[in-house]
């Protein structure tokens, strides 16, 4: 075998040693890049946002969304500052964010109500709430956590001279005044009690006061 064949044997397996592991490197790409796709195909993704209800657009509701295609497990909620949802309950003490759930899964949607408007209006609108919300996928390698503001600034970006809300606001101001005013008299309504004797004596009275007006 003289130079030239050793030359070319030596090129031709060199050439395929480069190629195999061009070959081997693409495979390599393709596994892990599937293997990523897969994964990201399998992860949870929570969103939530506020809506008004379709019933009453006055009212607002928390809408809480696995919007993912995995199950999110051990969900948990904080919200800060605490927000009162009814006289004397908040946000925090509902179920959902003292407890969280144990699974989100994928397209499960859950809605709270949140607030009527035109209660304590300006508060609202000058006070978002903060809701972190952290979870694990199925494979449980630590919590993802999102942090979401709720403001409810988008209701007062018409002038409160012309903001129906704020109208609403104040008229159920005047009202509590007006039934404060009625309720502080209360105390004063005096209360005569009568006799059935007495009373058949006063309207005989009456009767012969009037029958002397008309003489």
């Amino acid at each position: 075998m003289d130079v030239n064949q050793i030359l070319v044997l030596i090129y031709s397996t060199f050439t395929y040693q480069i190629l195999e592991l061009i070959l081997l490197a693409v495979t390599a790409i393709a596994t892990t890049f599937y293997a990523y796709l897969t994964w990201k195909l399998t992860q949870p993704l929570i969103s939530v946002m506020l809506e008004p209800d379709k019933n009453d657009n006055l009212s607002m509701n928390l809408t809480i969304e696995n919007v993912g295609s995995g199950n999110a497990h051990d969900v948990k909620f904080k919200v800060s500052p605490d927000f009162q949802i009814i006289k004397g309950r908040y946000l925090s003490q509902i179920g959902l964010f003292k407890n969280g759930l144990r699974i989100f899964s994928p397209h499960t949607k859950m809605k709270i109500h949140l607030t009527w408007m035109p209660e304590d209006y300006e508060d609202k609108i000058k006070n978002p709430l903060n809701i972190e919300v952290k979870y694990k996928s199925r494979l449980g390698w630590g919590y993802t956590r999102q942090n979401f503001l709720i403001d409810f600034f988008i209701f007062g970006e018409v002038p409160l001279s012309q903001n129906p809300l704020a109208k609403i606001a104040q008229d159920l101001d005047a009202i509590k005044s007006n039934l404060n005013s009625v309720t502080a008299h209360f105390d004063r309504i005096k209360v005569v009690a009568y006799t059935k004797d007495e009373d058949i004596q006063e309207q005989k009275e009456w009767d012969e006061s009037l029958k002397k007006d008309k003489s």
